[in-house]
């Protein structure tokens, strides 16, 4: 299983995001990956969730091992990385 810094190698390399929870959270494994918007098709349903946290524009999101998520809001020109901790139906 990845490590998240290897499925957001963003962590390592923007020195602004040294400070952030995510960055903390930079050597956790990922345990699954999830895709919070478009239409499950019945084979693929397990890859598609809600994100758990307030943010809006949350199209994928990492669960780590330690029952947190870690989501990508934003788009390629300036994105932030919010953390929540899921519940046990959330994983």
């Amino acid at each position: 299983m990845p490590l998240l810094k290897d499925v957001l190698p963003e962590l390592e390399l923007n020195s602004g995001l040294r400070g952030s929870e995510a960055y903390q959270l930079r050597n956790y494994t990922v345990v699954a990956i999830k895709l919070a918007t478009g239409a499950p098709c019945s084979t693929h349903s397990e890859l598609f969730s809600v994100w758990p946290g307030p943010e809006k524009n949350i199209n994928k999101f990492f669960v780590l091992d330690d029952g947190r998520a870690v989501g990508i809001c934003g788009d390629d020109g300036h994105q932030t990385y919010p953390v929540v901790r899921l519940s046990v139906k959330d994983e």
